[in-house]
């Protein structure tokens, strides 16, 4: 996948188990600590643009959870694979907007 294809507002849901997010935290003055995040098949992230990453030197997917929370700082990682800044093809599908009625 290709991070053009990620858009504010946009709605994608896990579709493979063996996903996760994870990513650095500022926790006090030039200090990081790394939290990761298991995501179960059907859980729904929101994609909230694209920004620089912690560091500020890689463009990163900056998401929302389930509920709302911030995510940001986030890569992605499978089983037995190394991170990547945009998720692996086929982890992840579009949700389609619900037309009013």
């Amino acid at each position: 996948m290709r991070r053009s294809e990620f858009k504010h507002g946009q709605k994608w849901r896990v579709v493979h188990n063996g996903f996760r997010l994870y990513g650095m935290r500022l926790s006090g003055p030039n200090c990081y600590q790394s939290w990761s995040m298991v995501l179960p098949v059907g859980t729904v992230l929101t994609c909230a643009g694209i920004g620089a990453s912690l560091g500020g030197d890689v463009p990163m997917i900056k998401w929302l959870g389930e509920h709302g929370e911030a995510l940001n700082g986030c890569g992605f990682k499978t089983t037995g694979s190394i991170w990547s800044n945009v998720p692996v093809e086929d982890f992840l599908e579009r949700v389609a907007k619900q037309k009013a009625h």
